[in-house]
């Protein structure tokens, strides 16, 4: 499966400190397990716009995961785009991402 996370760029603060899961530099720790398990691992902090990596690789993406302090938001227009599409997580809580 493709799995997308839309995460925040933690950094010199992320690289020392391994416990700020919720950046691209740590990946929510889960990285080396997904790919050992033949899973293709797509991370990116670029969620705005048309051309954000987001919306690029949300087109063939199986699961979307995304926190609620740099979500990218899963819109109708997003959704009509990810026709692959089976689970949308958001790891942490306090907010909706997604948009009808």
């Amino acid at each position: 499966m493709k799995i997308l996370l839309v995460l925040y760029d933690g950094g010199k603060s992320a690289e020392e400190e391994p416990r700020l899961l919720g950046t691209t530099e740590n990946k929510l720790g889960i990285a080396d397990w997904l790919e050992e398990q033949g899973h293709t691992l797509i991370t990116t902090s670029s969620k705005e716009g048309a051309d954000s990596e987001f919306r690029k690789e949300i087109v063939d993406s199986d699961i979307l995961i995304t926190t609620p302090f740099h979500p990218g938001y899963l819109t109708r227009e997003v959704m009509d785009s990810a026709k692959q599409l089976k689970l949308c997580i958001t790891a942490g809580v306090g907010s909706d991402h997604i948009v009808s």
